[in-house]
């Protein structure tokens, strides 16, 4: 680019500041120093119509008349300019925009050379030229404002197509590892990534096979989660133990020694939100690509078991999306709001409880809660309301908050303001059980009781 007017502008306001100082300093009036700074002004734009090919050329056009000998009918003026300026005079015939030739960047010279010419003259005044959106506001005939929104818009487009690039040069940088067998992260438990390969980390390495070793011994997610916070075992991140920690654990296959690499992609460069792979986008696995934790078979017997558990537990109908209780009932011991929970589940005695995550989770140690059978909560609801005949819609509109400050107890806080509390108690065994489950109850009794006198060899 010949001419940054912008540039200049800034380097001759500078300088003759600099030089006016002086000036003052020695006695000089304001009116002389005025007019050597218009003078300076004036040279300064000649210098840019001339870089800028707006210069105007003195003398006639000594044109024949017709267009065939137009060129050859020219001034003597403009054919001398034309020997000695053929590299503007090029730049020129690109047309008003010859700066877009001078950037380095392939997608950004695409972007600008999609905008209108509108768009283009405004970078062109605004970037390059050194205008600011008053003098561009009043030269178009147009409200500082408008100007203001449309270099906003242009640069947010920008900073879009920007992102865009950064992000597809990412995938490629990332398509290319995976190619090579590299995964783009090695941070787990259990490992860390050594110049491209998984190492080792043998401490962490023994709570690994822990975990698993407890799932095929019996253990479910939720009592290993609560062993690792009694044996005070810090997870990567420093935050708590969960059960979808514990999960992810089980399922990954680079405990294995394998590898399998792109799991998620991200949907847009701009949301940047994560998706499960699952063929939408290419897989790598790799083989032995790095040393185990766990053998092949054990881990294949934990997918085994965790396919088993999840078909045994799967409930009976579809969840339709929301509880009547869901999000209303609050912990008064450590304010978080209680979930929904099948016990028993698979078997003839699963019912539903309602139970604080945390209690449920981490233990009495950490939150002293109890749970609240399902049907006790409808039958103190219905006591509440008045009223049998509710539904979630109804219990929202009189409900803002069901509240446990203690055990064995419930505050319904309604929304004009008041509160109503509500006591209520676990019915005891021998009212809960039917005649069937007393009866399976005592047969089963009697069933280790003649086990032990065989056992013992007595009649």
């Amino acid at each position: 680019m010949g001419f940054n007017y912008g540039k200049e502008r800034y380097r001759t306001e500078k300088e003759f500041a600099r030089f006016a100082r002086a000036c003052r300093e020695a006695g000089m009036p304001e009116d002389a120093i005025a007019e050597m700074y218009q003078y300076d002004r004036e040279a300064l734009n000649s210098d840019r119509r001339y870089y800028t090919h707006t210069q105007p050329f003195a003398g006639a056009a000594f044109c024949c008349g017709d267009d065939e000998g137009y060129e050859e009918g020219r001034s003597p003026l403009y054919k001398n300019c034309l020997a000695q300026c053929s590299v503007q005079l090029e730049i020129h015939y690109s047309g008003c925009y010859g700066w877009l030739e001078d950037i380095d960047t392939p997608a950004l010279v695409l972007w600008l050379k999609a905008l209108s010419d509108d768009d283009l003259e405004l970078l062109t005044l605004i970037v390059f030229d050194g205008r600011n959106q008053s003098e561009v506001a009043r030269e178009w005939h147009r409200s500082e404002a408008a100007i203001s929104k449309r270099m906003i818009t242009l640069l947010a487009a920008y900073a879009q197509e920007e992102s865009y690039n950064v992000s597809e040069n990412q995938k490629w940088r990332i398509r290319r590892m995976f190619e090579q067998g590299r995964p783009n992260t090695g941070r787990m438990l259990g490992y860390r990534l050594k110049d491209g390969v998984l190492q080792i980390v043998p401490g962490e390495a023994g709570i690994v096979k822990m975990i698993f070793n407890d799932y095929l011994s019996g253990m479910g997610r939720n009592l290993i989660v609560k062993k690792l916070i009694r044996m005070g075992v810090p997870t990567l991140s420093g935050g708590q133990w969960r059960e979808s920690t514990v999960l992810g654990i089980l399922t990954n296959e680079k405990y294995t020694g394998d590898m399998l690499l792109q799991k998620t992609y991200s949907v847009d460069h701009l949301t940047k939100k994560q998706m499960i792979n699952h063929g939408e986008r290419r897989r790598y696995y790799i083989e032995n690509s790095h040393e185990p934790i766990i053998d092949k078979e054990t881990f294949a017997k934990v997918q085994q078991e965790l396919a088993r558990r999840a078909e045994k537990f799967q409930p009976n109908a579809p969840f339709s999306g929301e509880y009547p209780f869901t999000g209303l009932i609050r912990c008064g011991f450590c304010g978080g709001y209680f979930r929904r929970k099948i016990t028993a589940s698979g078997t003839k005695y699963a019912k539903p409880v309602w139970i604080c995550p945390t209690f449920n989770t981490y233990g009495k140690d950490i939150c002293s809660a109890q749970q609240i059978p399902e049907k006790i909560l409808i039958e103190k609801t219905s006591e509440v309301l008045g009223t049998a005949d509710w539904d979630r819609e109804t219990l929202l509109s009189y409900i803002s908050e069901i509240w446990v400050p203690e055990h064995n107890l419930l505050m319904y806080v309604f929304r004009d303001g008041h509160t109503e509390e509500v006591a209520w108690q676990n019915p005891s065994r021998r009212e809960s059980w039917s005649d069937e489950m007393k009866q399976t109850a005592r047969e089963r009794q009697l069933r280790i009781i003649e086990r032990r006198r065989k056992d013992d060899g007595t009649d």
